[in-house]
């Protein structure tokens, strides 16, 4: 089973492709597929800002941004940007903290 596949807590991943103009749209579009192929998670494409916008994400214009929701809807992990080791291993923590609910 992939890493970052659990039943309840769903994991979304928000692209603001105004974050990379120079970058062909397909080429990121490509590989976000393939970071999460294997498992049920989403990654939706935001070429002109209007869903970090109207979901008021704070931090993603111009940027990229994790969400992970509970099946309750509570979000429980919020970042934009370049995730580092540390904001990785908050993410599984947050993932792991579901595994017996």
């Amino acid at each position: 089973e992939h890493p970052i596949v659990n039943k309840n807590i769903a994991i979304y991943g928000v692209i603001n492709m105004a974050a990379a103009p120079m970058i062909p749209q397909k080429l990121i579009i490509n590989r976000a597929l393939k970071e999460v192929s294997g498992n049920e998670n989403q990654i939706y494409v935001d070429p002109k800002e209007l869903i970090s916008k109207s979901w008021h994400l704070t931090g993603a214009n111009q940027n990229f941004a994790i969400i992970g929701v509970s099946k309750e809807g509570v979000i429980d992990f919020y970042k934009t940007g370049q995730l580092s080791s540390a904001d990785q291993a908050d993410m599984f923590n947050v993932i792991h903290k579901y595994e017996n609910n």
